[in-house]
This record gives C-alpha cells, sequence and structure tokens, in this order.
C-alpha cells in the first residue's frame, strides 16, 4: 500500500482557457457515487437492490483571492455552464498511484465572505454533469 500525506491535490478548470487553480486549495476530494434502486416485490424476505445512475462532484476550499485571472473570478467565470475539470488526488503528474479524473462539471454557487481574524476561504462544489473519465497516464 502506499500510503501518503495529503498536500497536493491538483485542479484545474476551463474558462476559455485551462486555469491549474491548484495553488489555492485548502481541501479538495472528489466524490463517486451510484444510486442504488430498491426492485423488492411482495413475497420476498430480504431487500433487493440494483445499481442504478452514477454520479460525481467535486468539493474544494479556496483560499479566497479576487485578483484578476485568479481563483474567485476564475470560478465567477464559470458559474452556471458546463465547464471541463480534472482532478488528481496528488500532483499534476498522472501516473499508476495517482490517477487523473476529468469531465464535464457544473458549478453551482460561489460565496463570497469569510470569519472576522481568519483566513478568507471559499468552498464549492462542482456537480458532475455525464461520464468521469479515469486515467493513469
Amino acid at each position: 500500500m502506499a500510503a501518503f500525506v495529503n498536500d497536493d491535490v491538483w485542479f484545474s478548470v476551463d474558462d476559455g482557457a485551462v486555469r491549474d487553480l491548484s495553488d489555492y486549495i485548502k481541501s479538495g476530494q472528489l466524490t463517486l457515487n451510484n444510486e442504488i434502486v430498491d426492485v423488492s416485490v411482495m413475497g420476498t424476505s430480504w431487500m433487493q437492490r440494483l445499481g442504478g445512475v452514477g454520479d460525481w462532484k467535486i468539493e474544494l476550499e479556496f483560499i479566497a483571492d479576487y485578483a484578476a485571472n485568479l481563483t474567485w473570478i476564475t470560478l465567477y467565470a464559470v458559474l452556471g455552464t458546463v465547464s471541463d475539470v480534472v482532478f488528481l488526488p496528488n500532483g499534476a503528474a498522472a501516473g499508476a498511484a495517482n490517477p487523473k479524473f476529468s469531465g464535464g462539471a457544473i458549478l453551482g454557487e460561489i460565496p463570497v465572505g469569510g470569519n472576522f481574524g481568519e483566513v478568507a476561504t471559499f468552498n464549492v462544489t462542482f456537480e458532475g454533469s455525464g461520464v468521469l473519465t479515469v486515467a493513469y497516464a
């Protein structure tokens, strides 16, 4: 097992140009799920289920930076539109121990603000729109 410290999540979004926003990420997580459909019928004594529709999302926490072409304004440019995103859990180079996840995703909201006396951060969620591709090279 190759254990590693989670300190190099890599993320990019295409707002007309591919923007690497990795230097501003405090945390990032990709979640894959599959809807489970109940197909149980009368007369059975156990539940029966089938795998349904797949879904995915990327949740990110960013250090807030409102300068042109940086985190907030880049994300604002893709708000409400399906954009190409790329997520790697351990650095920019895909490989046998670092899969590259890519697909179209939509950003539904982007906050502004924060807590008094703390580093300004904001959280966003890109929700998948279609197939998520996984590559190891």
